[in-house]
């Protein structure tokens, strides 16, 4: 039997091919695409909503929610990256938002276990104190790994294909 962390590296990769495969075939046979908007930002938002166990449907709200996340680093002024008083609430209310919403999904996946890594979170048993993930614990991971997942991939993948041009 496999451990339930193979069982996931396999998903994950399976579930990048599959997903390069169908982003890649939206490209117009001749002529030129907007990298980042067709594939860089796309393909990272896709895996990682799959890997956490977001619904695809909510995938544009995953990435306003990003967008949220990175804020100060886009818009913020100075070498401080200050946000405006308007642009700051707007920030904790898209967070507050995203909170909530990871919540409910790990409120659903301990009640009904899924193969994906908010399911594996809510079940591991945190040896360390000898007890399981609290739900906070479970949502900094969640928030880590967006934040994590999306802008740095994206970057990644932008950088590699300037390289390549």
């Amino acid at each position: 039997m496999r451990s339930s962390s193979a069982v996931m590296r396999i998903s994950i990769g399976w579930s990048k091919t599959r997903r390069n495969d169908a982003l890649i075939g939206t490209f117009p046979s001749d002529g030129d695409i907007n990298f980042v908007t067709q594939f860089a930002r796309p393909l990272p938002q896709q895996v990682m909503a799959e890997v956490l166990g977001f619904p695809d449907t909510d995938i544009p709200q995953l990435a306003a929610w990003d967008e949220a996340q990175v804020m100060p680093f886009v818009y913020g002024e100075g070498h401080l990256n200050r946000l405006t008083d308007k642009q700051l609430a707007a920030q904790f209310a898209q967070l507050e938002g995203f909170k909530e919403y990871v919540q409910e999904i790990v409120s659903c996946k301990r009640r009904t276990p899924a193969e994906d890594m908010i399911s594996f979170l809510t079940q591991v048993k945190y040896s360390a104190l000898d007890r399981k993930l609290s739900d906070l614990e479970i949502n900094g991971i969640a928030y880590a790994m967006v934040l994590g997942g999306l802008e740095t991939t994206q970057y990644a993948l932008d950088q590699q294909a300037q390289l390549i041009c």
